[in-house]
């Protein structure tokens, strides 16, 4: 019952804020951003120790110009959900700015290839389900929600504009390479999320230091042979500009780990276009190699060796 209320509150506010313009709701989302992040002890902390992680060249006046920028986009994308899930598509559309060159990938959606899009946790993500699905039907996973309700609500709002949810497990990913093997087919995936340790990721650097990186997507290309495009929909103070590259051709190598340092590498010049749109308040260096200390736990001790317990002390 006090789940379906949250739920209800949720949405309440969402449909509420659309009424307002993109232009407003963003500006009181700069305005109560930072002091909304702050109240979030998790949040401060892993903001700040990303940051620092990150950009170690960065003086102490530089990292908190970014983590109070950070803050504001924080709230900005929670406030834009009320006009992406909300608003008509054609309202959306009008969004769209021509700020980047993507005949490559538009040229690729008009032929009968099938494709691989890749879309970072940068700017809005969201609006990348409004931009991909013009050029073609886009099939994604979907994690269900605990909260029906608001289960319900999201997985409507992302499928009235074309695209297919597949479950996260062995079925939705059977679903997406019958997607890749047919004619005209589409996939997407968020690839900075951190899998699951073990077959689904390989250490790869991220901002020179290891990151558990996924591995499906490059698996599904070497398998079916498709092309890879990395996409960003980066937040413009007049709308949302959209950013659909070819990835790095180093990703189609057969060594995992070499095609998962492209990869990042190629988020990496995504994000630096504009840092204060990256997800900072993810944990992506939560898994390290073993042997390896937290970086979020162990502080300035970060990527240092663990001793061995077992290992008899030198006299």
């Amino acid at each position: 019952m006090f789940k379906s209320l949250l739920a209800t509150l949720f949405i309440a506010i969402l449909h509420c804020l659309s009424w307002l313009s993109l232009s407003r709701i963003r500006r009181i989302a700069h305005f109560i951003g930072p002091t909304l992040c702050r109240l979030d002890k998790r949040t401060v902390s892993s903001v700040n120790r990303n940051i620092e992680l990150c950009f170690p060249g960065y003086s102490e006046d530089q990292r908190a110009e970014l983590v109070n920028s950070r803050y504001k986009k924080i709230v900005q994308v929670f406030f834009e959900m009320s006009h992406i899930w909300v608003k008509p598509v054609t309202t959306l559309n009008q969004s769209l700015l021509n700020e980047f060159d993507n005949s490559v990938f538009e040229s690729c959606a008009n032929s009968s290839e099938s494709m691989i899009v890749l879309a970072p946790h940068i700017g809005n993500w969201e609006m990348a389900n409004i931009y991909l699905n013009q050029q073609r039907p886009l099939t994604a996973m979907f994690q269900p929600l605990s909260n029906p309700k608001l289960n319900n609500f999201i997985l409507n709002a992302r499928q009235r504009v074309g695209s297919i949810l597949v479950p996260t497990n062995s079925k939705g990913v059977a679903k997406m390479k019958k997607t890749l093997v047919e004619k005209s087919g589409m996939v997407a995936f968020l690839p900075d999320q951190v899998p699951v340790s073990g077959p689904g990721g390989v250490f790869a650097p991220f901002f020179h230091h290891q990151a558990l990186t996924m591995t499906l997507a490059h698996k599904l290309a070497l398998k079916t042979g498709v092309k890879v495009f990395i996409c960003v929909v980066y937040q413009r103070e007049n709308g949302f500009a959209v950013c659909v590259e070819p990835i790095n051709e180093a990703f189609y190598s057969s060594d995992a780990v070499q095609a998962a340092s492209a990869l990042n590498k190629d988020i990496e010049k995504m994000i630096l276009r504009a840092p204060e749109q990256y997800q900072w308040e993810y944990k992506r260096y939560r898994e390290q190699p073993e042997g390896v200390l937290s970086p979020y736990k162990y502080g300035a001790h970060a990527f240092q060796t663990k001793k061995n317990p077992n290992r008899k002390r030198n006299r």
